[in-house]
């Protein structure tokens, strides 16, 4: 590891943690999965991270994204693509947990992040059961792509727990 790697290593800040549990299996497959994750620090940049610990099967995440809320599913403009090794789709077997290249968005302390993908192959049985925030999983589809208008409609179900996401960083604009 490179002087500039190890320094950009300690700048980043963790935002928000979720210790991962097993989680009962909720059919999520096919589904596009729209989770609110509130952050406690902001920063420039930010990294997911992403567990299938619990899982007894690969899981296989495409589409996925990351905006500010506007309200409820609803995302503003603006929200990035998130990429896994410079590849939009990322696979994880089970008991893997993978974290994210740096995505560039502005994001606020005390602020909420939408993380949205698509759901394309197994059923998540790793999560964060008392997430305390209300997110969103659609009907059979991949619905990541939904005007704004459609959005409330594109994604019926609630759910208070999170799915697959254990963890994001960011990066401040000067270091703590």
């Amino acid at each position: 590891m490179t002087n500039a790697e190890t320094h950009d290593q300690a700048n980043w800040v963790g935002a928000a943690y979720q210790a991962p549990t097993r989680m009962f299996s909720a059919n999520l497959s096919g589904r596009t999965l729209r989770q609110i994750v509130h952050l406690h620090a902001g920063g420039e940049q930010l990294r997911l991270h992403l567990s299938n610990r619990y899982g007894d099967a690969p899981v296989a995440l495409s589409s996925i994204s990351v905006g500010q809320v506007l309200q409820g599913p609803a995302v503003s403009p603006g929200a990035q693509a998130v990429r896994f090794a410079g590849h939009e789709m990322v696979t994880l077997e089970p008991g893997q947990e993978v974290v994210s290249d740096p995505v560039a968005l502005r994001v606020k302390a005390f602020s909420d992040l939408a993380i949205t993908f698509f759901l394309a192959q197994g059923e998540s049985l790793t999560g964060h059961t008392g997430a305390q925030q209300l997110s969103y999983v659609s009907g059979i589809g991949e619905v990541t792509a939904v005007p704004i208008e459609a959005t409330f409609f594109a994604y019926p179900l609630l759910t208070s727990a999170w799915w697959l996401i254990t963890g994001i960083d960011v990066l401040p604009r000067e270091p703590f």
